[in-house]
């Protein structure tokens, strides 16, 4: 995970509906199932490796970039980037 167990706050579940894209690929469907500060994870059927880049629209909320740090099966977790300010 992205923190150690005795650091993770309380969590509960969560099922946000996402767009998810990388570059050169069609946008995909994805459910984000834990949401940090740092980063989230979330299930899409978009392959992915670690270290990939992409961007994430979390409906009604905003996009941001991320990069995967844990991929299984459809389930990634992803890094927030941190963006430049302007």
């Amino acid at each position: 995970m992205l923190l150690d167990q005795s650091r993770q706050p309380y969590q509960r579940p969560l099922s946000l509906l996402a767009l998810v894209r990388k570059a050169g690929a069609e946008p995909v469907l994805a459910k984000v199932t834990r949401i940090r500060y740092e980063g989230c994870e979330l299930r899409c059927d978009l392959p992915l490796t670690a270290g990939e880049a992409v961007d994430i629209e979390i409906a009604r909320m905003g996009s941001i970039r991320a990069s995967a740090i844990k991929v299984q099966g459809d389930r990634v977790e992803v890094r927030f980037l941190k963006q430049p300010r302007t």
